[in-house]
């Protein structure tokens, strides 16, 4: 991410997408120890690749790279790098035109903006982005990219410990995720989105509004196995 290290050989097109691919492996099996060389590679190869390139498509992995950089960081609670590499991400998605990859840079970015404790760009580039004719033009995972912006300012509303802004968000998220049903993955940006994950974020929300019971918790399921503690997931 720093330019730091010798500039690697330029790589074939096909093995970017390849790489990033094995390195969003080793992030989904907390194969840390792996991911902090793989990753750095991945990035230098994608800067390589593209300065050497006129084609757009290698900035669509090397933009999902700098995104899988920035999950990394918000777990190690690095809030300069943490914010850097979202914005580099968002820049080079949209050079590739991935609406989905603009889409979650502008939500990792507002969790940096959050964490910052800088509320009203945490606020508006989600909002700003959700809003954008590309994303809701881009089918179901578009709209469920919609719904995981709108829940990302409504969490900052609940910072903020704004219940009827938090309310209002979480409602429009809930409504998205109701006309879609069911679950929709977005694998590439860790997670997805559904009735259920809007649940449970209300239910977090409404806890740092400073209510944490405005309704029931959802039915008894199971637990998905996770990493150990210290890689709790980052807040919406």
């Amino acid at each position: 991410m720093l330019g730091l290290g010798p500039a690697p050989a330029i790589p074939p097109a096909g093995k970017l997408s390849a790489d990033f691919t094995r390195a969003l492996a080793d992030f989904d099996a907390c194969r840390y120890a792996a991911l902090t060389v793989r990753l750095p590679r991945l990035i230098r190869a994608g800067h390589v690749l593209t300065a050497n390139s006129d084609e757009t498509a290698p900035y669509a992995p090397l933009a999902k790279s700098y995104l899988l950089a920035t999950r990394m960081l918000t777990k190690m609670d690095e809030q300069q790098l943490g914010g850097m590499a979202p914005d580099r991400a968002r820049q080079l998605a949209e050079t590739a035109q991935d609406v989905l990859a603009v889409a979650e840079s502008a939500r990792q970015l507002a969790v940096a903006a959050r964490k910052a404790g800088w509320h009203s760009e945490a606020l508006s580039i989600p909002l700003s982005a959700a809003d954008h004719p590309d994303l809701r033009r881009a089918g179901r995972p578009g709209a469920a990219a919609r719904g995981l912006l709108v829940q990302s300012a409504s969490y900052t509303f609940a910072r903020r410990g704004d219940r009827d802004g938090m309310r209002e968000l979480t409602d429009e998220a809930a409504a998205i995720a109701q006309e879609l049903g069911g679950v929709t993955l977005l694998r590439d940006h860790g997670g997805g989105f559904s009735p259920l994950t809007v649940t449970l974020h209300k239910i977090s929300a409404e806890n740092h509004a400073g209510d944490p019971w405005p309704h029931s918790p959802p039915p008894t399921q199971s637990p998905s196995k996770p990493c150990p503690a210290s890689n709790a997931a980052p807040a919406p």
